[in-house]
């Protein structure tokens, strides 16, 4: 069973569709002060006056929709910023995928800093080794648990209940451009 498993420390974000463009962002911003566009408008002049002083409320009329597949974990701390559209891959209708993220061997696991201001560092390689080995571990009893539960027929929306939160999930994500910005 271990074998259906898969380990990632990789998160996908692909861009799916854009409604966006230069024009409509021009529209958008001159309507607020001219009522109608001006030919003599030059649009890369005019967008870089616009980010220059903060005038965002124009780039909110373009939108663009992603697909992303992340943990769990990663998905809650993002969907916190209540800016956009979710459409989330739900384990109440379908089985949820065999995928657990473990951190790779080169991100820094040991926070140096503070709660409200971390700086990681590698610390104590002994212990990151050890700490990515329980993750695996965990991962693959969580799993064994939820597939025994769904095979003596538990609903989904309860057998989901022993998966750890670094289970992968996937979503479709739409935002406008205004919160995409403020979001990176």
């Amino acid at each position: 069973m271990a074998g259906e498993i898969e380990f990632s420390d990789k998160i996908t974000v692909k861009l799916v569709r854009a409604m966006a463009s230069d024009d409509m962002v021009v529209q958008a911003a001159q309507v607020s002060s001219k009522g109608e566009n001006s030919p003599d408008t030059v649009p890369e002049r005019l967008i870089r006056a616009l980010m220059a002083g903060k005038h965002g409320s124009p780039f909110e009329h373009n939108a663009f929709t992603f697909f992303v597949e992340a943990p769990i974990f990663v998905f809650r701390e993002w969907q916190r910023h209540r800016m956009s559209s979710f459409n989330e891959m739900s384990g109440r209708y379908t089985e949820l995928l065999p995928k657990f993220y473990v951190p790779g061997e080169d991100r820094p696991l040991s926070n140096q800093g503070t709660k409200m201001k971390p700086e990681f560092g590698h610390g104590n390689l002994g212990e990151s080794f050890l700490f990515r080995g329980r993750m695996r571990h965990d991962a693959i009893r969580a799993w064994r648990s939820y597939r025994d539960a769904l095979d003596a027929e538990i609903a989904n929306e309860v057998a989901r209940m022993v998966l750890p939160v670094n289970v992968y999930s996937q979503m479709y994500w739409t935002v406008n451009a205004r919160s995409l910005m403020n979001f990176l």
